[in-house]
């Protein structure tokens, strides 16, 4: 047998303290004995020549047979079933203490061991004594605490020598996180294993909760034959307890001074996490009901292991959430995305635990905290490139993909990359710095084991000889990323296209805006200045002429004619004022100021306290907010809107009811009367330039006011609306952003 290069599950022998009987699949009456271990003799009398082929009758009684076939009905390779059978052997009985699985060959492996005198423990004590243990794990508040806790239940349960807690990195390496033993004993807390150790046999761990070596020097028994009589194929032992110790292990643990070995693993989340690992410097044999609560100790410890990593997960995902959620809403504040993240570097590094980041635009590198050099980020861009796979790539190495990382890895020995647009080459890097430690290894992990040829030609593996604390300098090397953080990233990475695209779609909508704004002011200011404003002053001096001259000349109709005409003028100027007034809300508007809408309204009464006066209007307002504006255009809006309340009233008494209220992070101002109202079809016509649902005879105007007024609105960032019906008055509203002096939250 080649051990350096065969499965470990195909050993063809087992270990002394039992015996397998492997059974042919089939209907029950059919199954026959295809194996048996070479010691049947020493246990039932029967040589295995004498039991080979023969149907299992020949050593069960109908009793046990059907034990045996209660245990078949719910088989679990994991967990096999356990009971207790009696065979028969020559000229005498034997009771044993069996097991039974079906392999991955589909064979019925039967494993006994002789059932030994043991201390009568009732049930009830019995489960008193594991709840007890199980509560004390349950209310550990860490997996170290866990693992410590757990460690020395089995330590005092079972009386092995060391109890060791054994962590497997993503490495494959092991680490001793806790530890219970003898006195006298050396420490192995903290200690490595290499990834060697365990590497031919972890599969095994992952399919097994247990195995129980009572004496790693015994001589193995082979099986007899040592492989499938039909097919020549060696025996498929992968959930075999009794599964012999390989020459390269007895060896391993000859060298640690150790004779008997119980290992269990533990699982997180499904996955092998690590093992409880067991060794006593004696042969020592476990009673069947201390394997038992180990395995349930073992069993509440892996969930309690789910339980507490997810717990601990959850909670750094909800932090690296709340940083990433907090740094898009710092981000959206500001005109792009590359200085709201710039901006905001506590947010921006935090989100992922990093000590410095960059932000790469085919080129150019903006940073922030602890990061490479330009030159040196440019020469890393390409190898990131190479690596980058939907669209994110992290390393805690750098050195492995860029030979030059040595000379900087005190700033960047880990990356974790976004690509925002390979094709435009922009990227976000964000680096972690060196993490330097002492791996403390049990014997130089350089030389886990050697190969040797035996005389008989058989290349055997020889395992490390020395056990003694080697410690290595770990450099070069940061602290990985998680999961978590990736997420973020790419989170954070969609963030921005959406971002990137409404900003197009805005600058898109700004662009039109401006050109239909441009031609409409292009062709007033020829209009204005040319068609309207010579003609009327032409018109306007010859009628005055025409008064002043022949006034006294003329009669009642003449004087009726030039009335007419001076009131045309005097209309079309207040038009082209007002035109005046609509186009220049963009261009001769002042910067947004924190401004006292209480204030503006005082003025805007002021200004129309003759037409308040004149119809007796009540005007009633809220305690109004501070709002970010044009003082002098928000005058504008109030005017035109309590202006059109005070034209277009009814036969009652005018009341006006003007208030504000939170949206979002806007302020909602509404203006209220109980005027004539107007018919819903016509609720977004009156914002139009021009429009007029009444004549100049009945109600005057230039029928701009409101066209104004949304232009105003909506430089602000606003939008304005009305709701009304005909002879039920109408209500205005209009939004204004918060002023930042005072958040909405805080009003």
């Amino acid at each position: 047998m080649i051990d350096s290069e065969a499965p470990i599950q195909y050993y063809d022998s087992i270990q002394p303290h039992g015996m397998v009987v492997v059974l042919s699949p089939g209907a029950e009456g059919d199954r026959r004995i295809l194996q048996v271990s070479a010691n049947s003799e020493a246990f039932l009398g029967l040589t295995p020549e004498t039991l080979l082929g023969r149907p299992l009758t020949q050593i069960l009684d109908a009793q046990n047979h059907e034990a045996l076939k209660a245990a078949l009905a719910d088989l679990d390779p994991t967990i096999p079933p356990r009971l207790s059978l009696t065979l028969e052997g020559n000229h005498r009985s034997q009771a044993f203490q069996g097991r039974i699985h079906e392999n991955p060959d589909g064979l019925l492996i039967l494993e006994l061991e002789p059932q030994r005198q043991e201390i009568t423990v009732s049930l009830t004590d019995f489960y008193q004594v594991v709840r007890s243990h199980i509560r004390q794990l349950q209310t550990t508040d860490n997996i170290q605490h866990l693992c410590q806790t757990a460690v020395e239940s089995i330590y005092e349960f079972t009386g092995f020598d060391r109890v060791m807690a054994y962590e497997f990195n993503p490495q494959g390496h092991g680490c001793v996180v806790a530890e219970a033993k003898r006195e006298d004993l050396p420490a192995y807390l903290g200690l490595h294993y290499p990834d060697a150790d365990t590497r031919p046999c972890r599969h095994l761990f992952s399919r097994n909760y247990s195995r129980l070596i009572p004496d790693a020097q015994a001589a193995n028994v082979p099986l007899i034959p040592a492989c499938h009589p039909e097919t020549g194929n060696p025996l498929d032992l992968t959930h075999c307890e009794l599964r012999g110790v390989v020459p390269c292990h007895q060896t391993y643990l000859k060298n640690m001074g150790v004779r008997s070995t119980l290992v269990m693993s533990l699982f997180r989340q499904q996955q092998l996490w690590g093992l409880i690992s067991c060794h006593h410097l004696n042969p020592k044999y476990l009673q069947e009901s201390q394997r038992e609560a180990c395995t349930l100790l073992v069993q509440s410890v892996s969930l309690e292991l789910s339980v507490k990593s997810q717990r601990t997960e959850y909670a750094d995902r909800v932090a690296c959430q709340r940083k990433l959620s907090s740094l898009l809403e710092a981000m959206s504040e500001t005109q792009d995305w590359v200085t709201g993240a710039l901006e905001n570097e506590e947010l921006f590094l935090g989100m992922v635990a990093a000590s410095g980041a960059v932000i790469y635009r085919d080129g150019l590198c903006d940073s922030v905290g602890k990061t490479p050099s330009s030159l040196q980020i440019l020469r890393l861009i390409p190898k990131i490139e190479t690596q980058i796979q939907d669209q994110v790539f992290s390393c805690d190495r750098l050195e492995e993909i860029d030979e030059t990382a040595a000379c900087y890895r005190q700033v960047g020995s880990g990356v974790l990359a976004i690509a925002i647009s390979p094709i435009l080459r922009h990227y976000i890097l964000w680096f972690r710095s060196e993490y330097r430690q002492t791996v403390r290894w049990a014997g130089d992990p350089t030389h886990v084991a050697d190969q040797h040829l035996d005389a008989d030609g058989t290349i055997r593996l020889s395992p490390r000889g020395s056990f003694a604390e080697w410690c290595e300098q770990v450099q070069g090397q940061s602290l990985p990323w998680q999961e978590w953080e990736t997420e973020a990233a790419l989170a954070l990475r969609e963030a921005i296209l959406k971002v990137v695209i409404r900003q197009a779609d805005a600058l898109t909508k700004l662009t039109q805006e401006l050109e239909r704004s441009n031609a409409e002011l292009e062709k007033f200011a020829y209009v204005a200045s040319h068609d309207l404003q010579e003609p009327l002053n032409l018109v306007s001096s010859y009628v005055q002429l025409l008064q002043m001259r022949y006034g006294d000349r003329l009669d009642q109709d003449a004087h009726e004619f030039i009335g007419f005409a001076v009131e045309g003028v005097t209309h079309m100027q207040r038009l082209i004022d007002d035109l005046l007034a609509y186009s220049r809300v963009g261009s001769r508007g002042e910067p947004f100021r924190p401004v006292s809408v209480n204030q503006v309204l005082e003025r805007v009464q002021v200004n129309l306290q003759s037409r308040i006066e004149e119809t007796h209007a009540i005007i009633e307002a809220d305690d109004l907010p501070e709002v970010m504006a044009d003082e002098i255009q928000l005058m504008q809006v109030f005017q035109n809107l309590i202006g059109n309340a005070l034209k277009f009233h009814g036969d009652t008494p005018v009341r006006i009811r003007i208030r504000a209220e939170p949206d979002h992070q806007m302020w909602r101002f509404s203006v209220q009367d109980n005027g004539i109202g107007l018919e819903p079809q016509f609720a977004e016509r009156i914002f139009s330039i021009f429009q007029r649902l009444h004549t100049r005879d009945e109600y005057p105007g230039t029928g701009i006011g409101l066209a104004i007024c949304k232009r105003i609105v909506e430089r602000h960032g606003g939008k304005i609306w009305v709701e009304s019906s005909l002879g039920d008055g109408s209500s205005f509203y209009f939004t204004l952003p918060v002023c930042q002096l005072g958040p909405i939250e805080d009003l």
